[in-house]
């Protein structure tokens, strides 16, 4: 099977002070604000149902989202390392105090997959244009929505 998702937005160096409180909690941590957003570009519902987002770490270090995970056509969900995320309109998902073994702009790799043997989209946030964007599946040039360049996140 083949989705429509790409990896849409990822900080994995917020800024110090409340100003990288990403994940609007009213606390900064440079690891629980650090996020990976993902966006559905297809035209159907994505169950995220056991499926994995994390860095170049082991595979058990990876978040693994809940059975009831869906992303929505035209829609996005965002992974944060931790803390309480508020006032969001989006799906938001916080893993266990970081993402994966803690994000680094320093030449690591980002990956998701869709089964414990699937090798999805890989990126390296250091390396990547902005904004960071990866196909999951091909569609024809002229029918792929573009995503907003400044998604409500």
């Amino acid at each position: 099977m083949t989705y429509a998702l790409i990896i849409n937005e990822v900080l994995a160096d917020p800024p110090e002070g409340l100003a990288g409180d990403a994940n609007r909690d009213g606390q900064y941590d440079p690891h629980e604000d650090e996020f990976i957003e993902l966006y559905n570009i297809g035209p159907v519902p994505i169950s995220l149902a056991g499926w994995r987002l994390g860095d170049a770490g082991s595979l058990s270090g990876y978040f693994r989202f809940p059975a009831d995970a869906v992303i929505e056509p035209s829609s996005y969900v965002v992974l944060f390392g931790g803390g309480d995320p508020t006032e969001f309109t989006i799906p938001v998902y916080t893993d266990d105090g970081t993402i994966g073994d803690g994000l680094n702009d320093s030449g690591e790799s980002i990956h998701l997959r869709s089964s414990p043997i699937s090798r999805g989209p890989t990126i390296n946030p250091s390396s990547a244009l902005h904004p960071i964007a990866v196909l999951m599946s091909r569609t024809k040039p002229s029918r792929r929505p573009r995503p907003p360049s400044h998604p409500d996140t």
